[in-house]
């Protein structure tokens, strides 16, 4: 392990932290919000390849508009107008994402500087958020361990902890593109989600409670599907989100849980994960206005994201699960990246 100061941040320094295992895969992260910043696999060539976008100055992290490889938290993805109750009580959290609450808000985990714990073969931080941080019920420290295998494996574990009742929704938001930070488009790649059902969501991005089978709907993923052949079709879902941005429950039947690879590179990448959902993301947002790695401005669709969660509005929706913590019962997930060729 590697570690350098990039930057500072309220007269607190910013570390950056690099991995490598014996294949050449390397990882890059930085402390601020616990965010990957490079992750190189080789490609069917052997070339090593940047695979997540980022942005071309450091700097730009400590706003990081579009979220980029940062650890979402308190809760990952909506809330439905920063309201819920909780253990009887009324909570209310801030609107930053029009009328809803997003990724935790506006100072959330990604916003935050974790501590670094040393530990061999890995990487690993603490971030403690107390009580009523960014509006949200209980003292909680919060762990996460990024570990590279020589299988090319990405693994992250999450736990959560907590002497009081609290809740937690964490995830990583890395925008993947498997042709490297010059590609502008994910549309050639294909994805692979082992989801019978998506969460209905409403015209804010917001779940009704309802499932919706995937069948003979454009969500059917279920069989490598090329990302073009579904992004624009005739769907109501789809085009209120301008593409993919929404929650894929993952069927438990199955380890693999998705895969997604590209035909030019030839790189492939597997996920698994132990959390009840995916956020697939088709980086509908990404705009112009910020340049990524290669100094040139982002494009629309040119990363996409697979958000492993607990189910958004998860507080709002009691037929979903709700991923709570106290005394007793710590909150444990890992998600794991698998990179090889087709």
């Amino acid at each position: 392990m590697e570690r350098k100061k990039v930057l500072d941040y309220k007269d607190k320094p910013i570390h950056s932290y690099r991995l490598e295992n014996k294949n050449g895969m390397i990882l890059e992260i930085i402390d601020f919000g616990c965010t990957i910043t490079n992750l190189i696999v080789p490609d069917k060539n052997n070339n090593p390849t940047d695979v997540v976008l980022g942005y071309q100055n450091l700097e730009t992290y400590l706003d990081n508009p579009f979220f980029l490889g940062s650890t979402i938290g308190r809760y990952a993805n909506r809330i439905a107008n920063g309201q819920f109750v909780f253990e009887g009580k009324e909570y209310q959290l801030e609107k930053n994402d029009n009328q809803n609450h997003l990724h935790g808000g506006s100072n959330g985990f990604w916003r935050q500087i974790w501590q670094n714990i040393p530990m061999k073969n890995g990487l690993k931080f603490k971030l403690v958020s107390p009580d009523n941080d960014e509006g949200y019920p209980g003292d909680i420290v919060v762990y996460v361990v990024f570990q590279l295998s020589d299988k090319n494996e990405l693994i992250i574990n999450y736990r959560v902890e907590s002497d009081n009742k609290a809740f937690a929704n964490l995830t990583n938001h890395s925008y993947f593109n498997l042709d490297g930070i010059n590609s502008k488009s994910i549309k050639n790649h294909q994805i692979q989600i082992n989801a019978d059902f998506i969460t209905v969501s409403d015209e804010r991005l917001i779940p009704t409670g309802e499932l919706m089978p995937v069948g003979n709907t454009p969500f059917d993923l279920r069989e490598l599907t090329t990302i073009s052949d579904h992004i624009n079709a005739n769907f109501k879902a789809l085009e209120l989100a301008g593409g993919f941005d929404h929650n894929f429950v993952l069927n438990q039947n199955k380890k693999l849980k998705a895969v997604a690879s590209s035909p030019k590179s030839g790189i492939k990448m597997e996920m698994e994960t132990d959390c009840p959902g995916v956020q697939f993301y088709s980086g509908n947002s990404l705009d112009q206005s910020e340049n990524g790695k290669n100094g040139k401005p982002f494009s629309k669709q040119s990363g996409f994201c697979l958000e492993t969660q607990f189910f958004p509005d998860a507080p709002n929706q009691p037929n979903f699960k709700m991923p709570i913590i106290d005394k007793e019962k710590p909150l444990e997930t890992k998600t794991i990246y698998r990179f090889g060729i087709i």
